[in-house]
């Protein structure tokens, strides 16, 4: 017997087979929905809205800073119509930014739209909470400047967290704790000096220490969670 009889190709071996020296479709990575075009456009979007309203985002950082490091100047800040439309001005540009901070830091998994519709959802929730307590408890003037106070505390929070998706641009290889620890530490900060703020307004105006601890837990602290909770489950 001829050793050449012996050798078949590979078509013969294997019928309907052949070799790729190419990379097929589908062994690509799965891409996410959104690419870096949505986040440009929106990054875009915000910055003609900075430049458009830039007199009232800079009067409404200081009016927020100076609210939750300052008691004298609550009622000074928040009786100013300027100031209330420049506080709710700056909120709504804030959002969207706080979203992407989140997004470009790898703290929110889940997508750009996904992560500005849950805080949209969880603002919302907060808003109606407050018409709800203005409603039930009275007192509407005291409920009013917490609910003012609650814009104040993000713009500071978002503001401030700006630098970690920058410093992060710059040193890619900074550690994913590291970013969780800053985000942390600005979160922790300003929300401290918010709820602080918030227990002393209810206080000062004659709520008791059981309403105050029901609206802390059920309204700022429980949604929280529950947030944190989803994110890291899903």
């Amino acid at each position: 017997m001829n050793v050449q009889d012996t050798i078949r190709s590979i078509v013969d071996c294997w019928p309907e087979s052949r070799l790729s020296l190419v990379t097929e479709p589908y062994s690509m990575p799965i891409q996410p929905v959104e690419n870096d075009m949505i986040l440009s456009i929106v990054v875009a979007s915000l910055l003609v809205l900075f430049i458009i309203f830039n007199r009232r985002v800079i009067n409404a950082t200081f009016c927020s800073f100076s609210v939750l490091t300052d008691k004298r100047k609550i009622r000074e800040v928040f009786n100013e119509n300027y100031n209330n439309v420049s506080i709710r001005v700056t909120f709504l540009i804030c959002l969207p930014l706080l979203s992407f901070i989140f997004c470009r830091s790898g703290v929110a998994a889940h997508g750009f739209l996904l992560t500005l519709a849950a805080f949209a959802g969880f603002f919302l929730f907060k808003q109606l909470s407050f018409l709800i307590m203005s409603w039930l408890w009275g007192k509407k003037e005291a409920v009013q400047n917490v609910y003012r106070l609650n814009f104040s505390a993000t713009i500071m929070v978002t503001l401030t967290s700006l630098p970690v998706p920058v410093i992060l641009r710059i040193i890619p290889d900074m550690g994913h704790i590291v970013v969780l620890i800053c985000l942390g530490v600005i979160f922790l900060v300003w929300c401290l000096l918010y709820l602080i703020k918030s227990m002393g307004i209810f206080i000062s105006s004659g709520f008791s220490h059981f309403l105050g601890f029901l609206y802390l837990c059920g309204l700022e602290l429980l949604p929280v969670i529950l947030l944190a909770d989803i994110a890291v489950r899903f």
